[in-house]
């Protein structure tokens, strides 16, 4: 869990990544005291369980904070269409994949931001890509 976290504030801006450095902090000082106070109140089952829900919802919290810290760094800037088709036929030159037929019929071409066109998922070889959002 750390480790992803860590990955993810790599990717961010600096001025991300120090925030979600910051906001860290405070919650693995909470998950710490919770743990402290758990082992006080283990004969009461009502608080201890109470005590349980509390630390895996700030697990839960500290585990999503990356995540939602990498969708804020994304800045849409203007958007272009993509032919995931030219991207898969891109990728099929790659001396692995030679042997990928793509289907003939069409592809979709999402509107995606301009600088992070290129980093869109490779079809899967042998089917054409049809992200969530496609018609």
């Amino acid at each position: 869990m750390a480790e992803q976290a860590e990955v993810a504030a790599r990717k961010l801006p600096p001025e991300l990544a120090r925030l979600l450095h910051d906001l860290r902090g405070p919650l693995n000082s909470a998950v710490m005291h919770l743990e402290v106070l758990k082992r006080t109140v283990s004969e009461d089952q009502s608080s201890a369980e109470s005590l349980r829900m509390v630390l895996q919802q700030l697990v839960k919290l500290s585990e999503m904070l990356p995540a939602a810290f990498g969708v804020a760094a994304l800045e849409a800037g203007p958007l272009t269409r993509v032919s995931l088709r030219a991207v898969a036929e891109e990728a099929r030159r790659a001396p692995s994949l030679e042997a990928v037929r793509l289907a003939d019929e069409p592809w979709p071409e999402p509107a995606a931001p301009a600088e992070r066109a290129r980093d869109l998922s490779l079809p899967t070889p042998g089917s054409p890509v049809r992200p969530a959002d496609a018609p």
